[in-house]
């Protein structure tokens, strides 16, 4: 996916947001308007990272560790990692995600498929009615 599908699919309600994002130089420096996201990065407390354990296990394994090391790397605080069989609904439901596999080898990710709106057959997705063809794709 390219950065100007994922601010497309976003919504008219982000544009402001991605406008402010990706075309100033300095974060806005009124109170209302100050700088979040790195903010919200760095509560890792607030992710998690469940990675896919039907099918590429190792391979999604060593990928949800790769995310959790530039997380410690970038914030000095680890983003815990579970297995996408062990997560519970409540930590799914209280946390951002980052689903390491494609719905049919991570089950999480498969069970919030509907309630994400991804509609997924192989290597093609639909996100917010975007038909996307890609061999490789990063779910988040």
């Amino acid at each position: 996916m390219r950065a100007a599908d994922f601010v497309a699919a976003a919504g008219a309600g982000q544009q402001a947001l991605f406008a402010k994002w990706l075309n100033e130089r300095d974060c806005p420096s009124t109170p209302m308007d100050r700088c979040i996201a790195p903010a919200i990065w760095a509560e890792t407390r607030l992710h998690i990272i469940v990675y896919g354990t039907q099918l590429e296990a190792g391979t999604n394994r060593y990928a949800a560790e790769q995310w959790q090391k530039q997380f410690l790397d970038q914030f000095e605080s680890a983003v815990r990692i579970y297995k996408d069989f062990e997560v519970t609904e409540r930590e799914l439901a209280d946390h951002d995600v980052l689903f390491i596999g494609r719905p049919e080898t991570n089950s999480a990710l498969a069970a919030w498929a509907k309630p994400l709106a991804l509609d997924y057959d192989g290597e093609v997705f639909q996100l917010a009615a975007r038909i996307i063809r890609r061999k490789t794709t990063l779910w988040c």
